[in-house]
């Protein structure tokens, strides 16, 4: 599950938050809410625009907060 948000994030540059959240709820049907979804776009997309895909995110943050 982890690995599919980091390839979304890392392939889409175009896409709103919003939008990447609906394709990924919608089209991976992943085990996490929209709301802690969408959170985690809105807090790792920066980095991943910045760092060109090289970038990873730190999922032990999220993971304390129960949100995946």
């Amino acid at each position: 599950m982890k690995q599919q948000i980091a390839d979304v994030l890392a392939d889409d540059q175009w896409s709103t938050d919003e939008e990447l959240t609906d394709v990924i709820i919608r089209e991976m049907q992943l085990p996490v809410s929209y709301e802690n979804l969408l959170v985690i776009i809105q807090e790792e997309r920066p980095f991943f625009l910045h760092a060109g895909g090289g970038y990873t995110i730190d999922w032990n943050r999220y993971e304390r907060c129960a949100m995946v």
